[in-house]
C-alpha cells in the first residue's frame, strides 16, 4: 500500500469520523489517530506478508482488501480512544 493512500483513508477516516461522532478530543485528534490507526494496520498486513500469511497482491497493491484494512485500522484506533475516555472522564490527551 502506498504510503500516501494510507495517510490520506486515516485523514478521511478520523475526519468523517469526527463529524458523526468522534473520539471526544476534537478534530485534529481523530485525524492523526485515523492516520496512525491506518499506519499500525497496514504495518501488520506488510507483517503478515513477510509471514508468508497473505500473497503479495494483497499487500502492494490498490485494491479492495488494502483499503478495508486500512479503514478498519483507522477505527479501531479512534473508537479505542473513545472507550478510554468515556471509562476514565478524568483521562487527558495532549
Amino acid at each position: 500500500m502506498n504510503v500516501g493512500f494510507v495517510i490520506i483513508y486515516g485523514a478521511m477516516v478520523g475526519f468523517i469520523t469526527s463529524k458523526v461522532r468522534g473520539s471526544g478530543f476534537g478534530m485534529g485528534w481523530d485525524i492523526y489517530l485515523g492516520i496512525a490507526g491506518s499506519t499500525f494496520a497496514s504495518l501488520i498486513m506488510i507483517y503478515a506478508y513477510f509471514m508468508n500469511m497473505l500473497p503479495m497482491r494483497d499487500v502492494l497493491g490498490m485494491n479492495l482488501f488494502s483499503i478495508a484494512v486500512d479503514i478498519a485500522g483507522a477505527l479501531a484506533l479512534i473508537y479505542s480512544a473513545w472507550f478510554l475516555k468515556r471509562s476514565n472522564s478524568n483521562w487527558q490527551m495532549g
